[in-house]
């Protein structure tokens, strides 16, 4: 895995594999940090799925919604906060019940999210799916 630069944008270049590319400022793309809260999801969601599945809990992971927050600094916009937002459908009452008691395991077991700054405030939800505007997460 290595990174080409090209036009003010880097991409993450892996043969066999679409390119991913990472700007920093006006260019429409991922910024990295943008890339890193999108690893923590999806590596976040990869986890949970698999507490549920080894623990018999009759649910899935649908949908999965990042929020986070930055240092406000004119420098660096390090990371602070980082939220992620789970929509699960469960097969009963039992398993949703079930699944917010499990989702506190989620980032003791996801490697990217241990890969982190210790001082960085992780919070998981779990909310119903399909999503309504009752159950949805506000938008960072």
């Amino acid at each position: 895995m290595h990174l080409e630069q090209h036009d003010r944008r880097f991409e993450l270049v892996n043969e066999g594999r679409e390119r991913w590319q990472f700007v920093s400022g006006g260019v429409p793309a991922y910024s990295p940090l943008e890339g890193i809260v999108g690893a923590c999801g999806a590596c976040g969601g990869y986890v949970f799925q698999d507490i549920l599945l080894h623990s018999k809990v009759k649910a899935e992971v649908r949908e999965i919604e990042v929020t986070y927050e930055t240092k406000p600094s004119p420098a660096v916009h390090a990371l602070t906060a980082l939220t992620l937002h789970f929509y699960v459908q469960a097969e009963t009452p039992v398993d949703y019940e079930k699944a917010e008691r499990y989702v506190k395991f989620v980032h003791r077991y996801c490697p990217v999210i241990q890969s982190l700054r210790e001082d960085i405030i992780i919070t998981d939800q779990v909310h119903e799916y399909p999503m309504t505007p009752d159950n949805e997460a506000d938008n960072t």
